[in-house]
């Protein structure tokens, strides 16, 4: 595999250019624009209860009604939206706050692979940074007071922990994260129980490795588990409330293949995506429909990326000992595997209602799929990345505009509604 060490000095430049400025503008996207954040429900509830814990010293010991029908999310989500209160006393403020903790994310994984990726695998980690900076889903769910909003950071100490899971501290920062993901959120339970089946089945099954440092791991777990207490009796009494969901509009499969593309602005948007979104950027009154035309090349990208992805299976499948050639999986490979085959299936099996949102658990390995699936096809990759940056910016572009987008799920923007209220005042 070529890495950035090989080929000409001026090409080996220009794609390090266009990592680095992909990053930075995917960066520059998430605080752009603050006060066009949504300001919903959820949005106010979150701040209010920041507030509450700050002034109060209210730390509840249940987070809010999940959508599984009455079931309380854990408090840490809630907890830590009261600890970025201390610094962030008002809602632009707490949203500039989880901004600035998904650009740590995206540079904290951008540490990881110089220190945890084998050196000629880091090109493919890099390229798909860049991407998954510049995603639009990935800049929208930068950009809310929403406790998912929190999740890639947590990933981050999740996977980088998971590395060193040989090591004593190791092994047990990867229980300990492990459960605080799932108190962050209640599907972080599924994502870490993921990544451990994973890990157990290729390690003991297949290495047949005994590094693991398991007691230190269930150490973790013991201790991240102690805030988990309210919320374990009080779903004793209501277990029943799982089996009443019927399946959402989308397959977790569907999602991850159109969110690694970047093609779900009518997430947000809803009547307005076709109706204003698609005409966009606008010439005057003129439309040119360049949306149209980035996400049909898109599109054709995606159908790309699955023939690529089938050529790359079938040569695999061709090998002599297929069982000798996956103890020797790369780590990409591994984390896409756990990602796709566990997290998505345990979710399909167990026919969890899909939305978009539930994707931020495998930042930033959508867009890292993508990047496995196109590798080393570099000049296509650039194009990629230009594609969704563009689509980043119209969508950025189009909220502040129009003040959010009211026939969507965005709803009035913060900056609209505080303009609303001041005139009402004012009246």
């Amino acid at each position: 595999m070529k890495t950035f060490n090989e080929g000409p000095d001026q090409q080996r430049k220009w794609m390090k250019l266009v990592i680095i400025f992909a990053i930075i503008f995917g960066c520059f996207c998430r605080l752009i624009w603050n006060e066009d954040m949504e300001w919903k429900g959820d949005e106010q509830y979150n701040f209010s209860a920041s507030r509450d814990i700050v002034e109060n010293k209210n730390w509840p010991m249940l987070g809010p009604t999940s959508s599984f029908k009455g079931v309380a999310q854990p408090s840490l989500g809630i907890w830590a939206f009261g600890i970025l209160g201390f610094i962030a006393k008002d809602p632009l403020s707490l949203n500039r706050a989880v901004e600035i903790l998904n650009i740590l994310a995206i540079l904290g994984f951008c540490l990881f692979i110089f220190f945890r990726v084998e050196k000629s695998q880091r090109e493919v980690w890099f390229w798909g940074m860049a991407l998954a900076a510049v995603n639009p889903m990935a800049i929208l769910f930068s950009r809310k007071l929403w406790i998912q909003d929190l999740l890639p950071f947590f990933c981050l100490l999740v996977i980088f922990s998971h590395t060193l899971r040989q090591y004593r501290l190791g092994a047990f920062l990867w229980g300990l994260f492990g459960m605080i993901i799932g108190q962050i959120h209640m599907l972080g339970f599924f994502y870490a129980f993921s990544i451990f089946i994973f890990t157990w089945s290729y390690d003991v099954l297949v290495l047949r490795q005994k590094s693991i440092r398991w007691g230190y791991w269930l150490t973790g777990i013991l201790v991240g588990s102690v805030p988990l207490i309210p919320w374990m009796v009080r779903l004793i009494f209501q277990l029943g409330t799982f089996a009443v969901h019927t399946p959402g509009q989308y397959s977790f499969y569907e999602l991850w293949y159109k969110g690694s593309l970047g093609l779900r602005q009518e997430y947000s948007l809803g009547h307005a995506f076709l109706a204003l979104f698609y005409q966009e950027p606008m010439l005057g009154n003129f439309p040119t429909y360049g949306v149209k035309i980035l996400r049909t090349y898109l599109s054709f990208i995606g159908y790309l990326s699955l023939a690529a992805l089938g050529i790359k299976i079938f040569f695999w499948l061709k090998r002599d000992n297929i069982l000798d050639s996956f103890k020797y999986i790369t780590l990409l490979d591994f984390y896409i595997i756990t990602m796709v085959c566990f997290y998505g299936g345990i979710l399909t099996a167990l026919n969890i209602p899909m939305v978009d949102h539930y994707l931020i658990f495998v930042f930033p390995f959508l867009s890292l799929y993508l990047v496995r699936c196109l590798f080393p096809m570099r000049h296509l990759l650039v194009s990629v990345i230009i594609c969704q940056a563009v689509l980043s910016w119209l969508f950025l572009g189009f909220i502040h505009k129009h003040g959010g987008v009211t026939e969507g799920d965005y709803g009035i923007s913060y900056k609209q509604k505080m303009k609303i209220q001041k005139e009402i005042g004012d009246s």
